[in-house]
């Protein structure tokens, strides 16, 4: 829709304080990519993207390359997870950010989206809630980032953004994921993933949606936060 078009112009617009150099994206559907990547280009970014089928959506992510201050993508590519029936996976970015010699720094880049409750289903009345599915996916994203980095000595961070469809921050009721950095540090055992957002800015909630005031959501939280960014290692902000 171009109301939907005029809103994304304008956050990446160059009238903007500064832009950002990624962008995940999730539940990118082909007529949306065909309107909105023709607009990145023209705010120079590049996209990378998986292979979406035209009446399914997916995952991308928009690089800011034609710019001072920008990024030089150094390798892309998408994983795809080995547990689920949505097609699912992480869709990264290996680049190189403004700079050259010691001035420039590597990060990997990635986002997902992560298995979706769905109901009625396998069977009416049933519902797939995809908890499992979602702690192994994080899980496989996780130890692909940590690998890459482990042969790549000039990334100096990773980042793991998108819609992780996780609940774990209710605050009357227990969700029913276990709390995303528990899992990611092994309850304690490796705790060099931390969430930016909270890092960045300790004392706000972070909240990316609220199902009491957004009609197109059929559940009952309150208040979560689904698009966490857990960021890999410590010292990367």
């Amino acid at each position: 829709p171009s109301a939907r078009m005029e809103r994304i112009a304008s956050i990446l617009s160059t009238s903007a304080p500064s832009k950002p150099i990624f962008v995940g994206l999730q539940e990118v559907t082909p007529p949306l990519s065909r309107s909105l990547f023709p607009l990145l280009r023209s705010e120079g970014y590049e996209t990378v993207s998986q292979d979406i089928p035209e009446n399914s959506y997916g995952c991308s992510v928009a690089v800011l390359t034609c710019a001072v201050g920008g990024a030089e993508i150094i390798a892309s590519g998408f994983l795809p997870y080995s547990r689920t029936i949505m097609g699912r996976g992480l869709v990264w970015v290996h680049a190189k950010l403004g700079g050259t010699g010691n001035d420039s720094r590597e990060v990997l880049f990635g986002t997902t989206h992560l298995e979706s409750f769905m109901r009625n289903y396998p069977r009416p009345g049933q519902t797939y809630d995809g908890a499992k599915e979602r702690e192994s996916q994080i899980l496989e994203a996780k130890d692909f980032v940590q690998s890459f980095m482990s042969k790549r000595a000039g990334i100096k961070a990773a980042f793991i953004t998108g819609d992780l469809n996780w609940d774990d921050e209710r605050k009357r009721s227990a969700g029913i994921d276990r709390p995303l950095l528990s899992v990611l540090d092994g309850d304690g055992r490796d705790s060099k993933w931390v969430d930016a957002w909270r890092e960045a800015w300790p004392n706000a909630e972070g909240y990316t949606y609220d199902s009491r005031v957004n009609p197109m959501l059929e559940v009952t939280f309150e208040e979560d936060l689904t698009d966490a960014l857990p960021a890999f290692p410590e010292n990367c902000m």
